[in-house]
């Protein structure tokens, strides 16, 4: 629901349909439409999926069950949700199959080669259009960055800096969500500031179908894949054993 509070600000949205797997929405959505934005919010049970597809340009896929981050193997997380990615995917091929699918099912290497085997099946498979969000790892690595450089201004001055996590990070998943579905829609929009990482099809290396890398977005999804940073012949092979 985070992600669906700050995408209500998104000027460029002009209306967001949100799916109630677990009809367990209705007031916390009744209560997000009262936030005074042009962006309208619209309510969907999970028997209404079909109607909920219907006209949209990007269909962002998440987390059916929340995972309490670091107690759910990818596994588990994957045995979890295939059943769910596998019908909300065909319903999106019977339904608006030229949509560009956002990916954030975890785990999302997992989820997202599935969604595009379903595609091939159907004869719809983009592999431009179907995108994974690696969004959340990116905003983490960059707040570890942050409080690195920070502990250290504070070590300098003989200051201690302690912190507790208890919960997974909800509110972070849905700004990093809607970081990411923004970008999108800058790409969709034909706006240069479209830059983001994300887990898509890539040829980069012969023996790794998928990667994460910098991708350009354009109104037809990926735009241009900026592909891996320069690495030594050591270092491939390190990737190949680590992908294989």
């Amino acid at each position: 629901m985070y992600s669906a509070i700050l995408l209500k600000q998104n000027p460029a949205i002009k209306v967001i349909h949100v799916i109630d797997t677990d009809n367990s929405l209705t007031g916390p959505i009744y209560d997000i439409g009262q936030i005074d934005t042009s962006t309208v919010i619209m309510h969907y049970k999970r028997n209404s999926i079909i109607n909920a597809l219907h006209d949209i340009d990007i269909v962002a896929l998440m987390d059916e069950t929340h995972f309490s981050m670091g107690n759910k193997e990818p596994f588990y997380q994957f045995e979890s949700s295939s059943n769910y990615v596998k019908n909300i995917t065909e319903c999106i091929i019977n339904t608006c199959p030229k949509a560009l699918i956002a990916v954030f099912t975890r785990p999302v290497t997992a989820t997202l080669p599935l969604i595009s085997e379903i595609c091939k099946l159907s004869g719809t498979w983009n592999p431009n259009k179907i995108i994974g969000s690696a969004s959340l790892e990116s905003m983490r690595i960059s707040a570890m960055e942050q409080q690195y450089m920070l502990i250290n201004q504070l070590r300098s001055v003989d200051k201690y800096l302690y912190g507790s996590e208890t919960k997974g990070p909800t509110l972070s998943s849905g700004l990093a969500a809607a970081k990411f579905i923004s970008t999108l829609i800058n790409g969709f929009k034909d706006q240069s500031i479209s830059i983001g990482s994300a887990y898509v099809r890539s040829d980069i290396f012969p023996f790794c179908h998928y990667m994460t890398s910098q991708i350009q977005f354009g109104p037809n999804g990926i735009q241009r894949n900026f592909g891996f940073p320069k690495v030594s012949s050591s270092e491939i092979l390190l990737i190949e054993e680590a992908a294989v």
